[in-house]
């Protein structure tokens, strides 16, 4: 099994602006049930996002995670045992987000774009650059009883010492891939 607690806060009106802080905070850690290891992810990161245009916004942000994985089976690949034990990784990030749901010319649709890139170096285990972008689209029907959208993420990570790490990869899971 696994288990897994987050926290957010957003204060909107930061310093009585249009100047929006977030902090957030997490912990995971899953079993051998699915997988041949057990991790252990704790994250915490602070933002600062402002508004760049009508439906525009940059973000700034500092996170720190500490990943953990154990109990790695003797039938686990070389790959993965090697990222066995406890890290630190430490990073800044810049977004960008573009979003007509709320606004815009047409109430009943709208779009979502966002770009991310982070790099992690700045003290820790871990050097690298990862970049994120999204878009989502929706549409109000059936007088606003009903909203479509369709949803699109993809990423890119860039190792700049030595080879990636496992908990830094992209993973398809349920989240993202639905069944019909």
């Amino acid at each position: 099994g696994s288990q897994a607690f987050n926290f957010g806060f957003e204060e909107p009106a930061f310093l009585r602006r249009d100047l929006a802080l977030g902090l957030s905070f997490g912990y995971s850690e899953t079993d051998s049930q699915n997988r041949a290891y057990d991790t252990q992810d704790i994250t915490g990161s602070a933002s600062l996002s402002f508004p760049v245009s009508e439906f525009g916004r940059a973000s700034v942000l500092y996170g720190i995670e500490q990943n953990e994985i154990s109990d790695v089976s003797a039938a686990t690949s070389a790959i993965i045992a090697a990222d066995a034990g406890t890290r630190i990784n430490s990073f800044i990030g810049l977004g960008y987000v573009y979003d007509t749901r709320s606004g815009g010319l047409n109430p009943d649709a709208g779009v979502r774009l966002s770009f991310d890139v982070e790099y992690a170096g700045l003290g820790g285990d871990a050097e690298y650059i990862r970049a994120t972008t999204g878009a989502i689209a929706e549409r109000s029907i059936l007088r606003e009883e009903v909203t479509l959208r369709a949803s699109f993420e993809a990423g890119a990570l860039y190792s700049i010492s030595g080879n990636s790490h496992i908990n830094d990869r992209f993973f398809l899971s349920s989240r993202q891939m639905r069944g019909f």
